[in-house]
């Protein structure tokens, strides 16, 4: 059980770094289904043509939405359901998913970091690497009959489960799996409150239960941390810091 709340408390930190990305993103892709008429989906993406020149066309134009929508990893997975629902081809989808790596922020710290004209280069090289990905993915995933085909109606309308309908039972399942998340942080805490004060193990460090991101568990005893290093290094060799 030790091992869950550490999982949990390992979510926990995963959820504050990405929240923001993860809420522009559904928030955009909701504007973007309810504002963009189908006409201009139509339009953008059926310009290529058809057959090898519209997967091509497709695979470029992918990172090219990725950067002017300036959505991030995680953040780019509802609006790239909402680029496949509007017809989007599959190799398009597939390299604006790779894209997250050259969204604008992304291509200003490279610039910074190792200049312009490098920077410029790397910018490049990863946005013809993720369309030609894109390009190929399609066909491999083509060759074995693994596309899905939009075209097919919905299959599973009207079907109920003990007179519930299977979104119904989903929704309820994953609330339950909420809750024993939040049942295990608790557990992370229990006999430790909030505004105890505990130490690093690794820098000796008095912190409070509340404040510490980073936490693991040894011998059935959860030990706190102030930063990610500090619990790596305990993980590592436990013994030198008990």
């Amino acid at each position: 059980m030790n091992g869950w709340v550490e999982a949990a408390n390992q979510t926990k930190k995963d959820l504050k770094m990405l929240w923001k990305e993860l809420a522009i993103g559904f928030l955009l892709a909701g504007l973007v289904a309810a504002a963009v008429p189908q006409t201009i989906w139509t339009l953008l993406f059926e310009g290529g043509g058809a057959g090898v020149t519209q997967v091509a066309y497709n695979s470029v134009l992918g990172p090219l939405i990725s950067v002017a929508t300036f959505v991030g990893s995680m953040g780019n997975v509802p609006l790239a359901a909402v680029l496949w629902g509007s017809g989007f081809a599959f190799a398009g989808v597939i390299a604006f998913l790779y894209a997250d790596l050259i969204v604008p922020q992304l291509i200003r710290i490279y610039r910074k970091i190792w200049g312009k004209k490098i920077g410029t280069r790397i910018s490049i090289i990863l946005f013809v690497s993720m369309a030609t990905t894109g390009f190929i993915v399609y066909y491999l995933f083509a060759a074995v009959g693994l596309i899905p085909d939009t075209t097919l109606e919905p299959t599973g309308e009207g079907v109920t489960i003990l007179g519930f309908e299977p979104v119904t039972i989903l929704n309820v399942i994953f609330l339950l799996i909420g809750a024993g998340f939040l049942a295990l942080l608790m557990r992370g805490r229990k006999g430790a409150p909030g505004d105890r004060v505990v130490e690093d193990p690794v820098t000796g460090t008095d912190i409070t239960v509340k404040n510490a991101d980073y936490c693991t568990v040894h011998d059935e005893s959860i030990y706190y941390f102030e930063s990610d290093d500090s619990r790596t290094q305990f993980q590592d060799s436990p013994e030198a810091y008990l």
